[in-house]
């Protein structure tokens, strides 16, 4: 009995140890810090650019609540979603909700090095329709 009271104690030293020294405190504070993206998106039907930035909240494995901020010709707007996928090399995919709408937007994109390029889509009449190019990096 004694040897597995040890034991016990034993692991619960290690731990404290780790989080003493950091390294417990610096994994889970990796895996909650916020990431920003910054780019554009293009909307093909006019050429228009409008600044993107997307600040990314982790919420589990490789997935990500966001809020995407658009500015577009002196305005500003912020769309609520999700984004899922690998950030630094990988397939990445991603939704919003503009707020008080019924304006919704996809996009899937493929990321190299950290950079993501891609393609949009728009839901404004219930199905999703092809708008053009989007671009965000850290």
């Amino acid at each position: 009995m004694a040897m597995k009271a040890s034991g016990r104690y034993a692991i619960a030293l290690a731990g404290c140890i780790l989080c003493a020294t950091g390294l417990g405190y610096y994994v889970f504070a990796a895996e909650t810090k916020d990431i920003t993206l910054k780019g554009g998106a293009i909307w093909n039907g006019n050429k228009h650019r409008a600044d993107l930035k997307a600040v990314l909240t982790p919420a589990g494995n490789k997935q990500y609540n966001v809020v995407y901020t658009v500015t577009w010709e002196g305005s500003t707007t912020n769309w609520k979603g999700q984004m899922t996928g690998e950030l630094k090399n990988g397939e990445v995919q991603g939704t919003g909700a503009m707020p008080s709408s019924n304006r919704t937007f996809i996009f899937r994109a493929q990321a190299a090095g950290g950079v993501l390029t891609g393609k949009h889509w728009e839901t404004t009449g219930g199905r999703p329709k092809l708008t053009g190019d989007i671009g965000l990096k850290p």
